[in-house]
């Protein structure tokens, strides 16, 4: 996985993100109220686009409304005067496909810092015949999830403080000149930019060759090595778990350049393991990744997450290795028109 060494990736962590949606009003309603119950936070919602007729003056929680995708541009252009470095545009799967033209006028797509376009299509649920809704996840279940997820990161991480330290001094060992972490910006609940921190795990400096944070020709040590063998490098992201940037359990928040097409990944929140991790791990394509993580993105529960975070543990010491039944069934919802597509981004 590339990795981003830039020097001042702790002090960027004042970035200032919002977000805007475009959709119609009862999909707005779904997207808000998922991503509140979810993330218990202000995500910094700061408009509403739609192109239902006259909702232009109303406002929705305290966010104001506006009417048509031509509003968008001066929304973002007010966003900006107002001092947010990144916003992102959440594009709901109700409402038509916006013209590439109109969103390169906005700013720019998939910048580090600017304008940021994801899209998010209706979910439906697994029994076809149940009435087509969005992501069926029940609002109650977060804030236990979250409580749980809360008190397992600050324990495990108040366990392993030894290993964190012999983890620490193996990287000044190895490279003494070099950064001990790094950061890298990722996106997570609704596509909101956060920066993800890992153990370094490479020597040599090198130039960021994306605005998203990847690392070219980075060099890999041999402790570095040991440490991704044992996903030792990912343990500062237990720091992502206490913040709330990140669950235990959900979606790995991948690179920008390797977001599938549509991502409703990002409706929770990215996790330090997931459904994928122990299907699979890194032998897994970018499409078996993204199709079984909406596998378990329709089936997200307390009792799912203590199945994945037991079978974690249980794949660290075996290794990565392909379950193929799992993959067929993930693929098999995708197959039977449940699962939007799951195509990569050209690069």
């Amino acid at each position: 996985m590339p990795e981003n060494s830039h020097p001042d990736a702790v002090a960027q962590n004042s970035i200032k993100s919002c977000l805007l949606i475009y959709a119609r009003m009862y999909e707005v309603i779904q997207l808000m109220a998922d991503s509140a119950a979810q993330s218990r936070q202000d995500l910094g919602w700061r408009g509403i686009v739609t192109p239902d007729p006259s909702p232009t003056g109303q406002f929705y929680n305290g966010i104001p409304i506006k009417s048509g995708p031509e509003s968008l541009r001066d929304l973002i252009q007010v966003q900006r005067q107002d001092g947010f470095d990144h916003v992102t545009l959440v594009v709901g799967g109700s409402v038509p496909a916006l013209p590439p033209d109109q969103m390169l006028q906005s700013g720019t797509i998939f910048g580090h810092l600017g304008f940021h376009l994801i899209k998010l299509t209706p979910f439906l649920h697994a029994d076809r015949d149940a009435i087509l809704s969005n992501l069926p996840i029940k609002a109650f279940s977060y804030p236990a999830k979250r409580w749980l997820e809360l008190g397992l990161a600050s324990l495990i991480a108040i366990v392993l403080l030894p290993i964190f330290g012999l983890i620490a001094l193996g990287n000044f060992i190895n490279a003494p000149k070099e950064p001990i972490f790094f950061g890298q910006w990722r996106p997570g609940l609704m596509g909101k930019p956060f920066l993800l921190y890992k153990f370094r795990t490479f020597s040599g400096t090198t130039e960021l060759s994306d605005a998203m944070g990847v690392e070219a020709n980075a060099r890999i040590t041999i402790w570095g090595s040991f440490l991704r063998r044992w996903r030792l490098d990912e343990l500062p992201q237990l720091w992502n778990v206490i913040l709330g940037d990140m669950a235990l359990i959900g979606p790995r928040p991948l690179l920008m350049c390797d977001q599938p097409s549509t991502h409703d990944r990002l409706r929770v929140r990215p996790g330090l393991t997931g459904w994928a991790q122990i299907n699979g791990g890194q032998l897994l394509s970018i499409q078996e990744k993204n199709a079984l993580d909406l596998f378990y993105v329709r089936r997200v529960s307390l009792l799912f997450d203590l199945k994945v975070l037991a079978l974690t543990a249980w794949r660290l010491f075996k290794g990565d290795q392909l379950h193929e039944k799992a993959l067929q069934e993930a693929f098999q919802e995708r197959t039977l028109g449940l699962a939007s597509e799951v195509q990569p981004i050209e690069r």
